[in-house]
């Protein structure tokens, strides 16, 4: 099934070329909501607790009103959270920045995946845990800086309203891409990558027209009316970021990140047979025509949009999380020699635990949640994230950084040897 599902992927995603293509409607968020509530009924809700979800802009049903930090939601995103606990606040708070934010994509897709990682979580001993999706636009919208300015946005919001909360920066692919240029601007800031953006004058710019499938499955009404200024980039909005005191998340969940939008086939370290792989230096070249202006030039800012460009270890010193990084990638990535490379240059950096998880291929935890049919099958990522970072946040302990290390789930043996 993980086959078959990845050489699907790599045709879709080869083939997909603008946000209205027509088969995008695939991956529409109301096309994910149907899919996550056939799943969820299907298998009785079983791992799903309590779990509730929001809409794109912080409505949820029980949890909205006038004192409800989340109902005055400044950023669009979904929020997922228990509903008995929702009347105390949150200990931790995963910001996850989603992948496909080019083209497709968008939070619908992990709410299943999220909802299992947040019960565990609970398991481990947080007392209120709760996951923020930003949702962020498409390309043209999307084009750098854009992407990375909403994503600074989203990670305002999150740590203004929540102070006390520890943090986890998440990501997968492109998301955790922008998961590492958030962690590099925080370290080192320079707003004026963002001085030629000014949509004020903008203010009935059109929205792209979504394409219809013969089941009439179009995205909400609510998201083409909001959308466009939900969007918009203003010189007041680029100083209110750059007054905020921005902080480093306390730890950092990096899963197969892209690290540099400029590889090709030649100048990789990759060799022998990646098939297995749907990510690939050609599908990389269209991103990044997407993604990066052509007048952009090299310069040191480079790691802003392709972090694996940035070996400057005082700079990755500065952004670094203070409690320690996570790094899982599957070992038959076609990228593999760049993020074994990479994992080398952060665990000089800081605590760092690297996952390089055997015969598996790019965004591995989400492939086989998707996937596989059993539930331990399925759940074998997040029983381990949530263990590692566990370990990270609650118990301090050490043992989560050995190499052959088991994560445990039993909050009662955490401290044990696992090695």
């Amino acid at each position: 099934m993980e086959y078959t599902v990845s050489k699907a992927l790599k045709h879709s995603l080869e083939s997909i070329h603008t946000p209205n293509d027509p088969s995008t409607v695939f991956f529409s968020p109301r096309v994910h909501r149907l899919f996550y509530l056939y799943r969820a009924y299907r298998q009785g809700f079983q791992g799903l607790g309590d779990i509730i979800y929001s809409d794109s802009y912080g409505n949820v049903d029980g949890l909205s009103n006038d004192s409800d930090s989340e109902s005055l939601q400044p950023v669009p995103g979904l929020w997922i959270k228990s509903k008995s606990r929702s009347n105390s606040n949150h200990d931790l708070i995963l910001y996850y920045i989603p992948n496909g934010a080019f083209i497709v994509g968008g939070p619908n897709f992990y709410v299943e995946f999220l909802s299992t990682f947040l019960v565990l979580l609970e398991q481990q001993g947080f007392q209120n845990p709760a996951v923020f999706l930003p949702e962020l636009p498409k390309v043209p919208d999307a084009m750098f800086p854009r992407g990375l300015f909403h994503v600074l946005k989203g990670w305002q919001y999150i740590t203004e309203f929540n102070p006390s909360a520890r943090t986890v920066l998440c990501g997968d692919s492109t998301g955790a891409t922008l998961a590492l240029s958030l962690l590099l601007f925080i370290g080192t800031p320079d707003f004026s990558i963002f001085s030629n953006i000014d949509d004020a004058q903008d203010a009935n710019c059109p929205v792209p027209p979504h394409p219809v499938s013969p089941l009439g499955l179009v995205a909400d009404k609510h998201d083409d009316d909001k959308l466009p200024s939900a969007f918009k980039i203003t010189k007041k909005s680029i100083a209110k970021v750059e007054s905020a005191n921005l902080k480093l998340p306390d730890t950092a969940l990096i899963i197969s990140p892209i690290l540099n939008y400029f590889i090709t086939e030649q100048n990789s370290g990759s060799e022998g047979n990646h098939n297995s792989d749907y990510i690939t230096p050609q599908l990389i070249t269209q991103w990044r025509k997407l993604f990066i202006p052509e007048q952009l030039t090299h310069s040191p800012k480079d790691g802003y949009h392709s972090p694996g460009l940035c070996t400057d270890e005082s700079w990755w010193a500065k952004s670094f999380p203070p409690a320690g990084m996570i790094l899982s990638y599957g070992s038959e990535e076609y990228f593999r020699p760049e993020l074994d490379q990479f994992s080398k240059l952060i665990k000089g950096i800081g605590r760092t635990k690297v996952d390089c998880h055997e015969a598996h291929i790019h965004s591995w935890p989400l492939l086989l949640f998707y996937t596989e049919k059993t539930p331990e099958d399925r759940e074998e990522s997040v029983f381990m994230f949530s263990g590692i970072i566990s370990r990270m946040l609650l118990w301090h302990t050490e043992s989560y950084l050995a190499l052959n290390s088991r994560e445990p789930v039993n909050v009662l043996t955490i401290d044990d040897d696992h090695t």
